[in-house]
């Protein structure tokens, strides 16, 4: 069947496919960037670890219920509009970022880029479904890496640019980036025709909303990613950093290098996860993959592993097995009919960004354990403060591990088509 984007050229699909997942990448630096602004937030508004916990966590106030709305939105405007009103809410969200000088104003920044975040991932898996209907896996698990990729840029570069540039050039070459894929959107991107866009009301919206919250294995598998990107979304895009600096006593840009290795496993597993899945089901393969990451990031912070080393690796093992993540959207897909997937996937996503609020909990143990040590005017924790803070995340991973058992398996050895760590 003739698919309606088949006229465009190759080069133009491609480039069409790039601009949402280079965003998508941005999205990810912006997620992980309070780890690398700590020390300058600190210092520069006085502000105490729970409410630097808080200002991480800000973003998700927008981004989680923007789920809800952000599937059907692309669908009606069509992703070009969408890449640019993402872009402009984010540019905005870097400028006050740059030239605040209010905590408050900060925060209003980051829940402005929350919501231009929310729209990173739907677009790709729409034009994806649009211009390579039958590549739509394949695209969805390039867009992983790459923003996984912007994770570790944002763990590493911009951490390290922080330090030596400040934060108003940084936040300068986001705004930059904005700019050239606005640009590029604006003068080359398809447009969907007015015959194409839905003419679904906001009761629509809400009649399939409301249906797909009330499938079980939908609330479930957003229950069961929420659990599992604890490690993601609370230590690795916040704490990471702090808990080597202190705690192993390594020096910034190292303790940088430190925490993306969980990253590089993250990596991994999601790309194994597939094949994994043809001999056990995909409930089992998530209930197992929960219980092996507690382990290992008990290990990490309850056993003194002080060489490199060992550190390294049980990072990398506990990403590997959270890989598993990714198969909580295939569940939740095939939980539904295929007209409501769309919507089953960022109501699952919704849930899953709901880990991203426990930050201001760790922040505020941290508080209550810290003895008044301040170096340099940055508060320092003890490694007692960080193991009884941290160890809500384990708790949650085993949580998680049991919910997944509940989950219907529809298809226990076949991969869905749709999959995303976002």
């Amino acid at each position: 069947m003739q698919h309606r984007h088949d006229s465009l050229s190759t080069p133009m699909k491609i480039m069409a496919v790039l601009v949402p997942i280079i965003l998508y990448a941005l999205v990810y630096v912006i997620r992980v960037s309070p780890a690398a602004l700590k020390d300058y937030m600190t210092q520069m508004f006085g502000i105490n670890m729970m409410q630097f916990g808080i200002f991480s966590s800000c973003s998700y106030w927008s981004y989680t219920p923007m789920q809800l709305f952000a599937g059907p939105l692309i669908d009606h405007f069509g992703p070009k509009i969408s890449i640019l009103v993402s872009c402009l809410l984010i540019t905005l969200g870097m400028l006050l970022v740059a030239y605040s000088d209010h905590f408050y104003v900060v925060i209003i920044a980051f829940i402005l880029m929350g919501i231009g975040s929310a729209f990173a991932f739907p677009t790709v898996m729409k034009v994806a479904s649009d211009i390579f209907p039958k590549k739509v896996t394949l695209i969805a698990g390039f867009a992983t890496c790459i923003g996984v990729s912007g994770a570790i840029a944002g763990q590493t570069i911009l951490y390290r640019g922080l330090h030596y540039f400040g934060h108003v050039i940084m936040s300068s070459f986001s705004i930059v980036i904005c700019a050239v894929l606005s640009f590029i959107t604006w003068n080359f991107f398809y447009s969907e025709h007015s015959s194409q866009k839905t003419t679904s009301t906001i009761q629509d919206i809400m009649i399939d909303t409301q249906h797909v919250l009330t499938r079980k294995s939908v609330i479930l598998s957003g229950l069961v990613g929420m659990c599992y990107l604890m490690p993601i979304n609370t230590f690795a895009s916040v704490w990471a950093i702090s808990y080597f600096e202190q705690v192993h006593v390594l020096e910034p840009n190292a303790a940088a290098d430190a925490s993306t290795y969980i990253y590089y496993g993250w990596m991994i597993g999601c790309l194994s996860v597939d094949r994994v899945c043809r001999y056990a089901s995909k409930t089992v393969v998530m209930s197992l993959g929960g219980i092996l990451a507690s382990i290992t990031f008990t290990a990490l912070v309850y056993f003194s592993f002080k060489t490199h080393l060992h550190v390294q690796i049980l990072l990398i093992l506990t990403g590997f097995f959270l890989g598993c993540q990714v198969l909580i959207f295939s569940l939740s897909a095939e939980a539904v009919s295929p007209k409501h997937t769309a919507t089953a996937i960022c109501c699952t996503n919704m849930l899953c960004m709901l880990s991203g609020f426990m930050q201001p909990l760790i922040g505020y143990i941290l508080d209550l354990y810290w003895d008044g040590t301040i170096i340099n005017e940055i508060k320092i924790f003890s490694e007692a403060g960080f193991q009884n803070a941290l160890l809500i995340i384990p708790a949650f991973l085993i949580i998680g591990s049991m919910l997944s058992l509940q989950i219907k398996d529809s298809a226990p050895h076949q991969l869905h088509a749709t999959q995303d760590t976002d």
